[in-house]
């Protein structure tokens, strides 16, 4: 679940941010909002589940109508929980009557209430046996192609499931957090090395967020020693990661190591990010020959063609045909806004919205969730070329 505050003032927002991250938790800046904006605001609520915090220094009935109009805007599964600097009997039972599910007191006993509040909130969520949608990106050809899909996808799973984790399996040096221009105080290897059980504290404790909600379990540094890894670590950590998060992304380098085939085995979606070219085609074939083989349903697979647009590539639909797959989704090349966005550390659906590639990216992350292209119609089909389609009908024999 994401979180959100609807604060009556900066101090008050800042002490419950305060206690959030305490209890290893947080709200992304774009999720921080005064109740004066909140008539602008309430729009943006029914992207999916949250725990919203209306908090006040002193709750009196003129609030209520704050608590009824947020609570008819968000899910009925999400949380609404009203806060106040003074404890009033008579304003917590008028709060709960309007729609709040819990109440508390902004006082010395804050951070223990609020590590209560989301025990709860896990304990029901576990009844339910909720399960966040899990994709796993797997490039064909190289690692930097995962990386750039890896955080684009994670970012628009972040704006429309509220919530997203990005688990970077990349086991020869993670590159996620640099990206993102993050500074992890711990790892991936520390959790996968840990002989005790893990537990969704521990996991939360060891990621880190960025400001537009995604939140990152970084991967290990190049000169990582691996050998004490526990691949049952990593089976517990994307199990409880399905718990925590709606949403989850799993960024792996290749399929030689038992905790990325243990990825792609629970995953519901598997991102194969290739290039429109022969090398690339051949290697996407013996990539998806490697899935069936380990039991992984080819419908399963979902082909991102990036660096689409130029004369004399390989033609999507002849692509298509030979990796036997439902689509082949081409991204358009767009070098200046990819190459803006890595050195700015921000994702491209976020940097350059409105450049083609973002567009394309942000609408293939959309159908992964199954919700409808928040930006209109769908791009046009690429424009391919005789000689490409030439060109492909030679390649076809090398990569069977």
């Amino acid at each position: 679940m994401n979180t959100w505050i609807i604060a009556e003032n900066d101090a008050i927002s800042s002490s419950i941010e305060d206690a959030l991250r305490l209890q290893g938790h947080s709200c992304p800046a774009a999720n921080d909002i005064t109740i004066e904006a909140l008539p602008t605001e309430l729009k943006r609520f029914n992207a999916g589940l949250g725990v919203f915090f209306v908090a006040v220094a002193r709750l009196t009935a003129a609030h209520f109508e704050t608590i009824r109009a947020i609570r008819a805007a968000i899910s009925s599964e999400s949380v609404l929980v009203a806060v106040s600097g003074a404890a009033d009997q008579s304003a917590m039972l008028g709060a709960v009557r309007v729609g709040a599910n819990d109440f508390l007191t902004l006082n010395d006993h804050f951070e223990e209430e609020l590590s209560r509040l989301f025990s709860r909130i896990h304990l029901t969520r576990r009844g339910r046996s909720e399960k966040g949608h899990t994709v796993t990106v797997l490039p064909c050809q190289s690692p930097a192609d995962a990386n750039l899909v890896s955080l684009n996808l994670a970012a628009v799973f972040a704006s429309r499931a509220t919530a997203c984790g990005l688990l970077d399996l990349h086991f020869q040096g993670g590159d996620l957090a640099l990206l993102l221009k993050l500074t992890p105080r711990h790892t991936i290897v520390d959790l996968f090395t840990q002989q005790d059980t893990v537990d969704e504290p521990m996991l939360r404790q060891v990621v880190t967020t960025h400001d537009c909600g995604v939140q990152l379990l970084a991967g290990p540094a190049s000169q990582s020693d691996l050998a004490s890894i526990r691949p049952q670590a990593c089976r517990d950590v994307i199990s409880l990661a399905q718990r925590i998060w709606p949403a989850v992304l799993i960024n792996i380098e290749d399929m030689r190591h038992a905790e990325q085939t243990s990825a792609l085995s629970v995953s519901d979606d598997i991102v194969l990010t290739v290039r429109l070219d022969i090398a690339s085609l051949h290697r996407a074939n013996r990539y998806i020959d490697m899935l069936v083989e380990n039991r992984i349903s080819r419908d399963r697979v979902r082909v991102l063609a990036l660096g689409a647009g130029h004369s004399g590539e390989l033609p999507p639909a002849a692509v298509k045909k030979v990796l036997r797959v439902a689509e082949v989704c081409p991204i358009p090349d767009d070098p200046v806004a990819m190459i803006r966005s890595i050195n700015l550390g921000n994702p491209l659906v976020l940097e350059q919205p409105n450049s083609k590639a973002a567009a394309a990216l942000r609408q293939f992350a959309e159908s992964l969730l199954g919700v409808p292209d928040s930006v209109g119609s769908a791009p046009k089909p690429l424009t391919t070329f005789k000689t490409a389609a030439a060109l492909a009908a030679n390649a076809i024999p090398f990569c069977r």
